[in-house]
């Protein structure tokens, strides 16, 4: 797992991992640190002292998430590799039904349920956006082939060798869709996602509606990259464009929360994705410009009115 300036709910998490039933002995933990200045490195060797846990710990300096599971993989020992994230927080039975699932179903990658660690303050809003939304959606249709876009670090275990043939690419400097990207590549290969919900995490993390949007935004234009690596998966469209052009109107469903969530995560989203495309374009270029300039002045009249707003306008002015 890598970590990054998480010290105390990185040290809840191994806690979790101490209680596994899975045989302590057939499991080691790499954890890879990404340049953390929160006296993580002395929190994780106070920790090792009193724990049965084989605990590795190597640390870099801050190049992000991706260089750092690759190295994290590159001298993991074990069969099978299992990611997760630091805010992460596993069931009891978290690695065991991991496993039970790799005895059945060989040369698969297994998915689990992600949900929200009680713990923390959960919001209508985080109650909005996952287990069943836009940051985590669990509704699985097909078991059996759950695809790549289940290809989440935050709860996914595989054997090695997958993982010998790809890795994840380092050129994905934000945490956001480079677990999808080798995802699709894996899947080239042959690699079949496969979900058991008794494989669950929680996740200990509390998100706000402006760094989400934000986050949503980021999202968006990395996959439109994506787009340019595997042009026949991601095919943007009329479609995707008009979903931008009405998603914008979420400012007319207040009356319905849920509903204004949806349609104005969707936008950010989409005016994310589209922030990368279409340059040669001129029509679809001149509606994204359009956009573009409509939402700068709606939101710099709801800023007036002392209302708060994500923190978008300086990813657009980039363009």
């Amino acid at each position: 797992m890598p970590t990054f300036n998480r010290k105390d709910i990185l040290l809840k998490c191994l806690r979790h991992l101490n209680m596994q039933t899975f045989p302590k002995k057939d499991f080691e933990i790499i954890i890879c640190d990404d340049g953390s200045t929160d006296g993580t490195k002395l929190a994780i060797k106070k920790f090792k002292k009193s724990s049965e846990l084989n605990i590795k710990y190597i640390y870099s300096e801050h190049v992000g998430s991706s260089p750092v599971r690759n190295f994290g993989i590159k001298i993991a020992k074990g069969k099978y590799i299992a990611l997760i994230n630091d805010d992460m927080i596993p069931g009891r039975h978290w690695l065991e039904e991991h496993m039970k699932t790799h005895e059945k179903e060989k040369g698969v990658a297994v998915h689990g349920f992600v949900d929200w660690d009680s713990e923390i303050e959960i919001s209508e809003f985080m109650h909005f956006i996952a287990p069943f939304g836009p940051e985590y959606d669990c509704r699985i249709k097909n078991w059996n082939n759950a695809g790549y876009r289940n290809f989440m670090t935050s709860n996914l275990t595989l054997e090695r060798r997958w993982l010998k043939l790809e890795k994840f690419n380092e050129d994905i400097k934000f945490a956001s869709c480079e677990d999808i990207d080798l995802g699709i590549r894996l899947e080239k290969h042959g690699l079949r996602v496969v979900y058991n919900p008794k494989a669950f995490v929680y996740h200990n993390h509390v998100y706000y509606e402006k760094p989400f949007y934000r986050k949503m935004f980021i999202t968006g234009r990395d996959l439109n990259k994506m787009n340019k690596r595997f042009s026949e998966i991601f095919k943007p469209g009329v479609l995707e464009l008009m979903k931008l052009v009405f998603s914008r109107f979420y400012f007319l469903l207040f009356f319905n929360k849920r509903f204004y969530w949806k349609m104005k995560c969707g936008f950010f989203y989409y005016l994310g994705y589209f922030s990368e495309s279409f340059n040669k374009d001129i029509i679809s270029r001149a509606i994204y410009m359009l956009i573009r300039v409509i939402y700068e002045f709606q939101e710099s009249l709801q800023k007036s009115l002392g209302v708060d707003t994500p923190d978008i306008l300086p990813l657009l002015r980039r363009r």
